[in-house]
């Protein structure tokens, strides 16, 4: 089978060890990115640190004022009930985006969605303008779920560029995936 770049990402689980391709070149700083995201088990952080480490650019965490449950059943219900009710958590703060042209934006999916802290982002952060390349990490067989189409509506007047996914427990080691998504990222 012939392998593009697009066949590359959608497969998800790319690892490291898993194909020897060059290494792309990406700059190694890049001011005029940011990468904001929301991680909770660690796997979204996981693709934030390589993206910043490669193009050396600020990564910020999204933090909501009231703390997420520790315990995943109730994680779920409370997930569950905030999207049914359309509730987006208070932002601990505002981040500022001024200066950036490029907004990496990373979410684990949540009951086949974006998280509520990046949605509550997203809804309340102006990215028209802007180049928006996100990329989520999920488990089981949700794949990007409804992110394309929450990301379309959340964000319309920017440069939304293709989403990025990649299988929770491989998040640590998709270098190679990240890394040819970056290499269209940064290109345009």
């Amino acid at each position: 089978m012939n392998w593009t770049r697009r066949r590359l990402l959608l497969a998800g689980g790319i690892t490291g060890a898993a194909m020897a391709l060059p290494r792309l070149a990406i700059a190694q700083t890049d001011p005029r990115s940011l990468i904001v995201y929301f991680s909770r088990t660690g796997n979204t952080e996981a693709v934030v640190d390589h993206i910043a480490e490669r193009i050396g650019c600020d990564a910020i965490e999204i933090e909501t004022r009231d703390a997420y449950p520790e315990d995943y059943d109730t994680l779920v219900n409370l997930v569950r009930q905030q999207a049914a009710d359309g509730y987006l958590p208070p932002l601990a703060r505002p981040i500022n985006l001024s200066g950036y042209d490029r907004v990496f934006v990373g979410s684990p999916i949540w009951g086949n969605r974006l998280s509520r802290p990046v949605h509550s982002f997203l809804a309340s952060h102006d990215l028209s303008g802007k180049i928006v390349a996100p990329f989520v990490t999920y488990e089981v067989s949700s794949g990007g779920g409804q992110a394309p189409d929450q990301l379309q509506q959340l964000c319309p007047n920017s440069d939304l560029r293709d989403l990025l996914t990649i299988l929770g427990e491989n998040a640590e080691n998709a270098a190679i995936g990240v890394d040819l998504w970056l290499d269209e990222q940064v290109a345009g």
